[in-house]
């Protein structure tokens, strides 16, 4: 390593390094919703026991009035509220872009969700967009167990009339 020339010696030395480690995360209360992702292909949301507002993502206790929550079953179906083109990612995702990152609120939730959506056509992604979740064949345990696709029939799109 070159030596370093007319630097006060009293600055911060840095250098390069590089770190690896394993270690445990912890769901904590919050660990059931991960386990029926993984183990059950099932979404749960979570009700406020006082004021019943729905939370997803779960969380142990009602932000609006710090009450205990209990868990919900929720479907797979949604609706985009808001979406956006991801374009540069992070190395996990670097190869899968650009993809959709949207705002999902899920039938029967009263929160939104943060979630990918695939589409064939990234154009169609738009506020209103009926979308139904898929389970990836292999989970871990981690939100992106399972991401988004347009539903089968989007009920947001009207229904065009025949005519006859």
């Amino acid at each position: 390593m070159p030596l370093e020339k007319n630097v006060d010696p009293d600055l911060p030395l840095e250098i390069s390094d590089r770190i690896e480690m394993t270690y445990k995360y912890s769901y904590g209360g919050v660990s059931r919703f991960f386990r029926e992702l993984r183990d059950h292909k099932r979404i749960l949301g979570s009700r406020c026991a006082k004021c019943k507002k729905v939370y997803l993502p779960p969380r142990v206790n009602c932000s609006s009035c710090y009450c205990p929550t209990r868990w919900v079953p929720l479907g797979k179906d949604g609706t985009i509220v808001t979406c956006t083109t991801v374009y540069y990612a992070t190395s996990r995702f670097f190869s899968r872009t650009p993809f959709i990152c949207a705002y999902i609120r899920v039938d029967g939730a009263d929160t939104l969700l943060l979630q990918n959506v695939i589409l064939k056509d990234r154009s169609i992604a738009r506020p209103g967009l009926r979308v139904t979740a898929v389970f990836r064949r292999i989970r871990k345990g981690e939100i992106s167990d399972f991401y988004f696709v347009p539903a089968k029939r989007d009920a947001s799109k009207p229904r065009s009339k025949k005519s006859g």
